[in-house]
């Protein structure tokens, strides 16, 4: 009789303790917010000087909807950040709240376009979120790193350009790896005699970069240099040299499409 009572015991005190740690556990489970990414990247498509994109990323409960609000602090932590404030975003939401009933809310930041050199000039924000809503959580939960830039859409149109000063047409093309092909670039420079020297270039939002590839069929020349397309005129503007044989002789080229 005495083991019979000591394993009842013994059960309602197992029983007891699951329970309390139980209840516990749920309470901490329904309570706490984080955010359900480490990281992310947004790199919206430049098509205009002073464009700002809005973006944002979500706060989320952890379980069940609270029945009360939940009130959370958000910073950027400037250290772990590359992006700097009014330059390349702008913080719009320094305060959450996650309404009752509600799994998540927003935090909302603006990408300013303009404050990017380039679409290779990438920049992190690092977001946190603080509050009592948090406590407990651990520290990777309650931090994001956001990857920001912007990106574009190469659409020069190919086809036949004239050359501004000599009046002779070439064509453009683009190759299979996307790099494109000018037919002849050899104006002002080299003597008519070696013949057509293509230029390979590529397009960064309208910024073009010739990629020095060698001409076997005129000994190896090879235009270097940057230019740029207006697509406005849809003009193609080059300065560019010869990186085999005259690589500090820079010479400017206009090159219009042909009405």
């Amino acid at each position: 009789m005495k083991k019979l009572i000591y394993i009842f015991i013994t059960l309602m005190v197992f029983s007891l303790g699951c329970t309390e740690e139980r209840d516990v556990l749920n309470v901490d489970f329904d309570t706490k917010a984080h955010f359900t990414e480490s990281e992310v990247t947004f790199r919206p498509l430049f098509t205009q000087a002073g464009q700002v994109e809005r973006e944002s990323v979500e706060v989320t409960l952890l379980g069940s909807a609270s029945s009360s609000a939940i009130d959370l602090n958000v910073a950027v932590d400037t250290e772990a950040s590359t992006a700097v404030e009014g330059v390349h975003y702008q913080l719009i939401t320094e305060n959450v709240s996650i309404p009752a009933g509600e799994y998540s809310a927003p935090i909302a930041f603006d990408i300013l376009l303009d404050g990017f050199e380039s679409s290779d000039d990438l920049r992190s924000l690092v977001i946190t979120i603080s509050g009592a809503a948090t406590e407990g959580v651990a520290a990777k939960n309650t931090s994001i790193e956001i990857t920001l830039g912007y990106s574009c859409i190469s659409d020069i149109p190919l086809g036949t350009y004239i050359e501004s000063e000599s009046g002779t047409e070439v064509e453009l093309t683009r190759n299979e790896d996307g790099v494109y092909v000018l037919s002849n670039m050899n104006f002002r420079f080299y003597n008519p005699a070696y013949g057509d020297v293509p230029g390979y270039f590529t397009d960064t939002c309208n910024q073009l970069e010739l990629q020095g590839v060698p001409v076997e069929s005129a000994y190896n020349i090879a235009w270097i240099g940057s230019g740029s397309y207006n697509p406005e005129d849809g003009s193609l503007s080059f300065t560019r040299a010869d990186a085999t044989y005259n690589p500090d002789y820079f010479v400017e080229d206009v090159y219009l499409p042909k009405q």
